[in-house]
This record gives structure tokens, C-alpha cells and sequence, in this order.
């Protein structure tokens, strides 16, 4: 079990919500949802310490913050009645806006690299999950893929040139990929267990996903173009959610042991594998920082959903907050 340090400096307990403490440079900001003052709301907060800023106030739930290429907005999931909107705003709670009106988008987003469009899931009058995009301020809304069965999870090539996502179109759930204006569509894997939960290496030359081909729920990789497939995990747990190191060497995984989910570190090269989170509780939402020197992550191990920063040269754990937290991202 993960060594587990509370430092007071890092405590967000009972210091409040203010936006008077100066947040560190970009890449020490961590974004994320907190349910502290009853509500579900997006704050921010320095990786170092010091005092969470609340971004949203409003009755509504707002959850899954996502920071723009440079820094200076994000977008996030606002839940209005029965659905979740796509909202954008600056870092500083500014400008607050809904950008895709009358489209329930509570799955998957991101920023392509410019920062000039931002790719989605959302359900619409037919019930069915499609990919569309926006620009930041709301114009050129635009319908990326139709068709009956569900499209989700998209994700953008790092050159920005194209989205991976995921679909039941052939009815199995597949990789498929598209050029960024929805042309060209390619699938990716063919496979009778299910393909998903798929990410861009940083260099845009390969993918890691979950694949159920093999029996259980094991990583895979490929190259771009869906060849070149291999297999990484396979020592009996069900493993899920990749995410590559900021360098291209390792991914960050979901492990699920019984009912106890952990968080290790699989090397791409020799699928050597190593414990990042392991408690009896849960371990989650991990996500690197920009330098690849630390993990942010979920874990209940004090009882409920709290935020803990885990320094890899040390394998020592810091409590960032100690109310119910969740959905961190890092600033790039």
C-alpha cells in the first residue's frame, strides 16, 4: 500500500474558498470539481498549497473541467434538469457561457492544440451520442458524424488534424478515426470484445486503448493507422484508461482487482508494471503533471473522494483537499 503524507501546507480543510492567495505558475494549477460547500462545483487551486478558488456559483451541478492549450479558459459540464451543457469560461471564473445549446454533452471533450475548436460527444432531438465541434465563442457549430448507433469519446490528434473515437456503428464497439472536419473515416480495430477508452501518444504516432479481445479488459497499443497491434497488460486484473506520460514512456492505467480499484504505471517498451495508487479504498482519475514528474488522483482511503498529489522520485503521497473531490486536470 502507496505511503500516504499529509502535509498542513498542502491542507485545503477549513481555509475557504477565496481568490486573494496568487496561483503559481500555469503548470502548477490543477482544476476540479468539488462538493465543499453542498454542490457540485469547478474550483482551482495551486499543486504547492494555498487556497482553492471556486470558478463556478450556481445552483446547477458543474463537474469536468477541461484548460484550453494556453491556459487562460476552460471548459466544463453544467447540469441543467436532466442533462448535462457544454459551458466555456476563462481560468478566472470570467466569462461564463454555454456553447452548444440544446445538445446534452455530458461525455468526453477537448481543445484541439490551437485552442480555436473544441471536439465533443453530445446526444441530440434523436437520442443518439454524435461528434461535434465548436470554436470557444460559440460559432461554427458543427455536426461531425450521423449515424444511429452511438459515437463517443473523441479525442484529437496532437497535430489537430484528426479525431480518434470510439463507435458501435458495425455493432461491436470499435476505434474509429476521421479527419478534423468529419471526413475520411477510417476504422481502426476490428475485434469481437470490446475497443475503447483510446489516447494519442504526445508525438501522435501511436494509440493505447482498452481492448476485451483477449477474454478480460487489458491495454493495448497501435500505431496511428491501427497497425503494429500489441498487447500490454495481462496479469489477471481489468485494466482500463490509459494515459501517456507527457515523454511517450509509460502509461498511467486504471486497475480493478475484485471491487478495489488502483492506479500503476505500465512502461511501453517492456510492459514492466509498477503501483502508483494501491489502498484497500478507491484510487482513480489519475492524470500527469505537464512534466511528467507527478500524478494527481481521486482516492476515498480517508473515506471519501478526496484529491492527493503523488510525487514519483519520492513514491510519497500529499492530501490536496479533504472535501469530496473529483475530475482533476492539470493546466498544460
Amino acid at each position: 500500500m502507496s505511503r500516504s503524507l499529509t502535509y498542513p501546507a498542502l491542507l485545503l480543510l477549513g481555509l475557504g474558498v477565496t481568490g486573494a492567495a496568487p496561483l503559481a505558475s500555469p503548470d502548477d494549477r490543477i482544476a476540479f470539481a468539488s462538493k465543499r460547500d453542498g454542490n457540485w462545483e469547478v474550483y482551482q487551486v495551486d499543486a504547492h498549497g494555498g487556497h482553492a478558488k471556486r470558478l463556478t456559483d450556481r445552483p446547477e451541478q458543474e463537474r469536468f473541467p477541461v484548460y484550453s492549450p494556453d491556459g487562460s479558459r476552460m471548459i466544463f459540464g453544467l447540469q441543467d434538469r436532466d442533462h448535462w451543457e457544454l459551458w466555456v469560461m476563462g481560468t478566472d471564473g470570467s466569462g461564463k457561457r454555454e456553447l452548444a445549446t440544446g445538445l446534452a454533452a455530458k461525455a468526453s471533450r477537448g481543445w484541439d492544440r490551437s485552442g480555436s475548436r473544441i471536439v465533443f460527444a453530445a446526444t441530440g432531438a434523436g437520442g443518439e451520442l454524435d461528434i461535434w465541434s465548436v470554436a470557444p465563442d460559440g460559432s461554427s457549430l458543427t455536426r461531425l458524424t450521423d449515424h444511429p448507433a452511438d459515437d463517443t469519446d473523441p479525442a484529437w490528434s496532437p497535430d489537430g488534424r484528426r479525431i480518434l473515437f470510439t463507435s458501435k456503428r458495425d455493432g461491436d464497439t470499435e476505434l474509429y478515426l476521421m479527419n478534423a472536419d468529419g471526413s475520411g473515416l477510417t476504422r481502426l480495430t476490428r475485434s469481437l470484445g470490446a475497443d475503447d477508452r483510446a489516447e494519442w501518444s504526445p508525438d501522435g504516432r501511436r494509440i493505447a486503448f482498452m481492448s476485451e479481445r483477449g477474454g478480460g479488459r487489458d491495454i493495448w497499443v497501435m500505431d496511428s493507422g491501427g497497425r503494429g497491434l500489441r498487447r500490454l497488460t495481462n496479469d489477471g486484473s481489468q485494466d482500463d484508461v490509459p494515459h501517456w506520460s507527457p515523454d511517450g514512456r509509460s502509461l498511467l492505467i486504471q486497475a480493478v482487482r475484485g471491487e478495489n480499484y488502483d492506479l500503476d504505471l505500465v512502461d511501453v517498451t517492456t510492459g514492466a508494471r509498477s503501483a502508483v495508487a494501491r489502498s484497500p479504498a478507491y484510487d482513480g482519475m489519475g492524470r500527469w503533471s505537464p512534466d511528467g514528474t507527478r500524478i494527481v488522483f481521486i482516492s476515498s482511503r480517508g473515506g471519501h473522494e478526496a484529491m492527493y498529489l503523488r510525487t514519483l522520485a519520492t513514491d510519497r503521497d500529499a492530501q490536496l483537499t479533504d472535501e469530496p473531490s473529483l475530475d482533476p486536470r492539470w493546466a498544460p
